[in-house]
């Protein structure tokens, strides 16, 4: 099987799966403690070893994480640099919504051609900036809703 061959198919843990996940999801939140700490590697039977890269490791967490809880899991592919679309679908908003931060200078983006194009990593920076405001956006309503002190 080449890597051509590798269509996304959904996955689910079967009950046996579930003690083995519980411990790997343990071992995959252990802190790094600094640089000294060796990094996970996968190796094979023929002694052949690899680091697995942060980015591996950042999935990896995900998915096993969401088959612990029981949840099926489907990895899904989308171009670099992203399409309206896409970004939609990853900020689960509509087209419209994102050709609108587009206009607004909002989310920056590229033009090829007629079709615009979009960084993942500029489209997280904005979902970040977006999850940080209304973090403050519920501080400050729930600070809002608690009872004075002034009878104090």
């Amino acid at each position: 099987m080449t890597s051509r061959d590798l269509q996304p198919e959904p996955v689910v843990a079967t009950e046996q799966e579930q003690t083995r996940l519980a411990k790997l999801e343990e071992l995959l939140s252990l802190p790094q403690e600094g640089k000294t700490t060796p990094r996970p590697r996968l190796c094979t039977s023929t002694d052949q070893e690899v680091e697995l890269p942060e980015s591996v490791m950042h999935l990896l967490r995900q998915l096993v994480h969401q088959l612990v809880l029981g949840k099926g899991v489907l990895i899904t592919t989308f171009h670099q640099p992203l399409t309206i679309w896409e970004a939609a679908t990853l900020l689960n908003v509509q087209s419209k919504d994102v050709e609108q931060l587009l206009d607004t200078g909002t989310i920056p983006f590229s033009q090829a051609g007629m079709l615009r194009r979009i960084r993942f990593e500029d489209l997280m920076a904005y979902r970040t900036q977006q999850t940080e405001l209304r973090w403050q956006d519920l501080a400050e309503r729930t600070l809002m809703s608690q009872p004075s002190k002034s009878g104090e």
